[in-house]
């Protein structure tokens, strides 16, 4: 399972659940250094979180849920240092929800990463 634009939507506000991987652009993401965010390669909009949801959004200076960076096998908030990414309830199901929750350890909170040029 992999986060996942729904349905490689390019809107403001759209979710990003966990889906088998497949390898589209809508599951392809990149740090971005300038704007300390992760990015969508889908169109360049970042993870957020908008009413609990993980959503991707166009960047907005000082957004603190915009600022996310791998720190080991987590995704964590660079302003909130124990707040980290969480897939809801341990969900292992396709769709499963995403959200910001304090960094505990679980596996939920565990992400692998595979680079690519």
């Amino acid at each position: 399972m992999v986060l996942d634009v729904d349905n490689e939507k390019t809107d403001p506000g759209t979710q990003v659940f966990m889906y088998p991987k497949h390898g589209g652009t809508n599951q392809q993401w990149y740090d971005d250094p300038i704007t300390g965010t992760i990015k969508s390669q889908l169109n360049d909009f970042c993870l957020d979180i908008m009413g609990g949801h993980l959503v991707l959004n166009p960047y907005e200076s000082g957004k603190t849920d915009q600022q996310w960076e791998r720190r080991g096998a987590v995704i964590a908030n660079r302003k909130e240092t124990n707040i980290v990414l969480d897939v809801f309830e341990s969900d292992k199901n396709p769709g499963a929800k995403v959200i910001k929750h304090k960094a505990h350890g679980g596996a939920n909170q565990s992400w692998t990463f595979d680079d690519v040029d």
